[in-house]
């Protein structure tokens, strides 16, 4: 029995449990763009469906591992999200500066228009 990350492999030497890990695991393997705002939605709608058939097939094992998954794939949504809010934030904070000053040019303006219809 070999402990390779969080998986448990059985086999008579290293080699054969790799071969052992990556033979049982070949379906459950899937490559996702955690950096991918969309890719990550996708990967829950399908961990959402692989949870669903396991609840179907009363199968505890995989729905233990399905809510795994699935609970991963959410936090990192949520984490997406969120840096997705602070850079609009920032984004925002940047162009403010410029806006103020946008609209001092134009209070300028308008009270130059303005003084020069009373001035005459």
């Amino acid at each position: 029995m070999w402990h390779l990350g969080n998986k448990l492999a059985i086999g008579d030497n290293l080699e054969e449990a790799i071969s052992n890990l990556f033979t049982d695991y070949a379906v459950d393997l899937e490559i996702v763009d955690m950096q991918d705002l969309e890719s990550v939605i996708d990967a829950i709608i399908r961990s959402n469906g692989n949870l669903e058939e396991s609840l179907n097939s009363n199968n505890f094992e995989m729905i233990g591992k399905d809510l795994s998954e699935l609970e991963s794939l959410i936090k990192r949504l949520e984490e997406l999200r969120n840096e997705e809010k602070k850079e609009e934030e920032e984004l925002k904070n940047e162009n403010e500066p410029s806006e103020q000053i946008n609209n001092i040019q134009n209070d300028i303006s308008t009270s130059s228009i303005d003084n020069s219809i009373f001035t005459n």
